[in-house]
Formats: structure tokens, C-alpha cells, sequence
């Protein structure tokens, strides 16, 4: 696979547009569309650099439907328990990262947040389970998200 068809395939995978796939990869919009629609080739190395910027920004594509799964899970079963709906993303957020080895960076571009407001879930959810009910509760939960991670690899 070329690189060209690498990009395409992390714009399709992540369901990003093309506009923020050109302001991630360094690119004008148009160059972007240009080369998407096969209108222009990119120049030697052009491709690679956008497509390495992609992808450190972006996380690895494939797991992303998978974590945006999980993620909604986790949510609506902590919704259930309390019907906070901001209290169960950062529960989620906070869940991803500790039970799923998930970084806090995939996380903020996961639920559209920024890195910093992922880490103060991390540092309140902390905080928060200083609560026994809670600790065990979020025990349970870290316990299954592992033994499914160690299940499946």
C-alpha cells in the first residue's frame, strides 16, 4: 500500500474530514482534496511526512472503532448506575485509560475533549475513589476490561 492509500485509509478509519485531516497533516485543504481525488500526486516524501503526522496525532486507526465501542459502553452502563451524563464519560475517560491501557491523549481525541480536560478526569476520578463503594465498583469493572484485553491478544 502506498502511502496515499495509507492516508485515505486513516481518514476512512477515524471518520475524520478531510479539512481536519489537512490541518493534522500539515497540508492546505485543497492539496488534500487534490490528491484524494486523484487529481494531483503528492511530491516524494510529501505523502510520507502527512501521513507520519496522521498517525501521531490519530493513535493506530484500527483500533479506533473498537475503543468509540467500548467507550459508548462504558458510558451508558455508568449512565444506568447514576444518570449523570458528565459524570460517566470522565467514568469512562478514566476507565479507558486505567482498565484498557488506553493513553490519555487517544482518549481526548476519542471523546472529542482536549488532553488537559482528560487529565483533570484522571485526577478527579482518583480523588473520587477515596469512596469504597465506588473503588470496588470501579475494581470490577478495571478487573473485566483486563481479563477481556489479556482474552483477546
Amino acid at each position: 500500500m502506498d502511502d496515499l492509500e495509507a492516508i485515505r485509509r486513516v481518514i476512512s478509519q477515524t471518520g475524520m474530514s478531510q479539512a481536519r485531516a489537512a490541518r493534522l497533516g500539515g497540508v492546505p485543504l485543497r492539496t488534500l482534496q487534490r490528491w484524494m481525488t486523484g487529481a494531483a500526486r503528492p511530491k516524494a516524501g510529501r505523502a510520507r511526512a502527512v501521513l507520519k503526522r496522521l498517525r501521531r496525532r490519530c493513535g493506530r486507526p484500527e483500533e479506533a472503532p473498537v475503543l468509540a465501542a467500548a467507550a459508548r459502553a462504558l458510558i451508558m452502563a455508568r449512565m444506568s448506575l447514576h444518570g449523570d451524563g458528565a459524570l460517566a464519560r470522565r467514568e469512562a475517560g478514566y476507565l479507558l485509560c486505567t482498565g484498557a491501557d488506553v493513553r490519555q491523549a487517544q482518549v481526548a481525541r476519542l471523546f472529542g475533549v482536549s488532553r488537559v480536560a482528560v487529565h483533570k478526569w484522571m485526577r478527579q476520578m482518583e480523588d473520587r475513589r477515596d469512596d469504597p463503594r465506588l473503588d470496588a465498583e470501579l475494581c470490577h469493572v478495571e478487573e473485566i476490561m483486563m481479563a477481556a484485553r489479556e482474552g483477546t491478544s
